[in-house]
């Protein structure tokens, strides 16, 4: 077409103007051969920044190189619960206090995470995420940031043409579940936060103390070191393998601290390690068996934790304690409900010999329309032989309505009841009961 348009054009300019029209074809042509120059140079210059050379971020970013996602949990607690030990001297079972109670309100940021994908290539990755709320945290009137950086590992996906991937680097330990219905942190996590009010006792230890204690089982241990190797087949099942550090060590930095501890009976490489199966028979069904080591060499001396003050009888002390797990998930699209539940055994807990727990969750979720769900969790967990009990038992059961808008942001209104119960060693009861009202706004992008 564009020799058509030429030839026209070279024609009109004979029949005008006579003899000088071949100098203005001359023209025409060297213009022409110009622009088809420079749109090969262009051409050149794309196809050698596909080939590898850097490009703008914008660039990536349509591209889909770049992924940018995040979750902001902000609360508004009202909590009514007996206290832990209202004149502070570290007997909370004597006579009148057992009935004394707190009312409190307080704003919490649960969570405020920010989360990066960055693609190298189809399968090799590098994912970072910061733990914003981490900036709120004070250690001894300082920021506390050591956790700040949450994740930060490299993936591998499908090496080699397999079914293998590989991760490196600091990110969460996939061991059980650690899911909730809403607000109310689940037992399985580690600690029933309104109840034992560890915020409020916090680092000066004050007369609010914590009632009970928070050395129940933990769900994915996060903020660590580790090495991970995952098997997948096919959409049915997915075996991972983990060996990290153990942050709880006393290895005395944040840079070598579950590595290892300068000792002549230590080692150089990881001792904690976990293992899970994933298993999804149908879409929406899903099962999990797991199992969790973690090893602090110097919790298993004796003479060390004797001096801390932190173990009466120094025969009793271990190296690592383990946890079992064992957890279901499943969707009944057509009523609608959604189920979870987990059953967790642990043994040596807390690093002592003598000390077992157990933990059970069950929850269901009524998908009531559209936008709104409504929730109910109840939870208990044992810890047999704890320090100064014969058994400790924590309780809860929780419920809530969340409504979620088209752009993300979630409402949810919840309530709590709590309970906490052992058996002195010594004769008679501590018990414990809290109660929690909840408003939380929830974003996640």
């Amino acid at each position: 077409m564009m020799k058509n348009c030429l030839a026209l054009c070279a024609a009109a300019m004979l029949l005008t103007s006579g003899a000088s029209a071949e100098d203005e074809i001359a023209n025409v042509r060297a213009e022409v051969s110009d622009l088809k120059a420079k749109i090969a140079a262009a051409e050149a210059a794309a196809a050698a920044a596909s080939g590898g050379e850097a490009e703008a971020l914008t660039s990536l970013k349509k591209k889909g190189a770049i992924k940018i996602g995040g979750e902001f949990l902000i609360d508004c607690l009202h909590l009514r619960r007996d206290d832990g030990d209202p004149d502070g001297d570290g007997n909370p079972n004597e006579a009148g206090e057992d009935d004394d109670e707190i009312s409190s309100t307080q704003f919490r940021t649960e969570d405020a995470y920010l989360s990066f994908e960055i693609r190298a290539s189809a399968d090799a990755s590098l994912h970072i995420l910061l733990d914003l709320d981490d900036m709120w945290e004070r250690d001894q009137g300082a920021v506390a940031q050591d956790d700040l950086l949450e994740e930060c590992y490299f993936l591998w996906e499908n090496i080699a043409g397999s079914r293998f991937s590989l991760a490196f680097g600091k990110k969460t330990v996939d061991y059980g579940m650690d899911d909730a219905i809403g607000i109310s942190t689940s037992i399985q996590e580690g600690e029933v936060i309104w109840l034992s009010a560890m915020e409020q006792a916090g680092a000066n230890h004050n007369a609010h103390a914590a009632a009970g204690t928070n050395d129940l089982p933990a769900a994915q241990p996060s903020d660590i070191f580790q090495v991970e190797a995952q098997y997948k087949w096919r959409d049915t099942a997915r075996l991972t393998v983990a060996l990290f550090q153990n942050n709880e060590s006393t290895g005395g930095g944040a840079m070598t601290r579950g590595m290892h501890e300068d000792r002549s009976d230590d080692t150089l490489f990881f001792q904690s390690g976990a293992i899970k199966l994933d298993f999804t028979p149908k879409e929406g069904w899903a099962l999990q068996l797991s199992a969790i080591n973690w090893h602090n060499d110097s919790m298993g001396d004796g003479e060390l934790r004797v001096g801390n003050g932190s173990l009466a009888d120094a025969g009793d002390a271990v190296a690592d304690k383990q946890a079992l797990s064992i957890g279901f998930t499943c969707d009944l699209a057509t009523l609608p409900l959604s189920f979870f539940g987990q059953y967790q055994h642990g043994w040596n807990w807390t690093y002592d010999r003598n000390v077992d727990a157990d933990a059970v969750t069950l929850a269901g979720i009524w998908h009531a329309a559209q936008r709104i769900d409504m929730g109910l969790m109840a939870e208990a967990a044992w810890l047999d032989n704890a320090f100064g009990y014969d058994l400790e038992c924590y309780s809860q059961i929780a419920t809530n309505i969340a409504y979620s808008f088209e752009n993300g942001i979630t409402l949810i209104l919840e309530y709590a009841h709590a309970s906490y119960e052992g058996d002195l060693d010594g004769g008679g009861k501590a018990k414990r009961k809290a109660d929690m009202v909840g408003f939380r706004t929830a974003w996640e992008f």
